[in-house]
């Protein structure tokens, strides 16, 4: 039950990465539309290397175990890392429409 639920969240939330680039596009005009999603495809490439450097570094904070592996106390503290600045991200995108709109005027 519990990776038929997993699969589910998955799958429903693959489809985010391309509705992001034709929503992105939209605020761009269509002759520019080749280096959007190259300033995108670009921009995920440093985000991501960012994330793997930080998590490498936070794992080498605790010393290996006997075995040559990571602790699993700084995989605990690599994995709470990145969810918590997911959920402030998400908490970014959200805040804006909770907030009262200004009338013009």
């Amino acid at each position: 039950w519990t990776m038929a639920l997993l699969w589910f969240l998955f799958s429903f939330s693959g489809s985010v990465g391309p509705a992001g680039y034709a929503a992105i596009g939209q605020g761009f005009p269509p002759a520019l539309a080749g280096r959007v999603a190259t300033a995108i495809n670009f921009l995920m490439l440093c985000v991501v290397f960012l994330f793997q450097t930080g998590i490498g570094a936070i794992l080498d904070l605790w010393p290996r175990n006997a075995d040559g592996g990571w602790a699993p106390e700084g995989y605990a503290w690599a994995l709470g890392m990145t969810l918590s600045i997911q959920f402030v991200a998400a908490l970014w995108i959200l805040l804006p429409w909770w907030q009262p709109r200004k009338e013009a005027g």
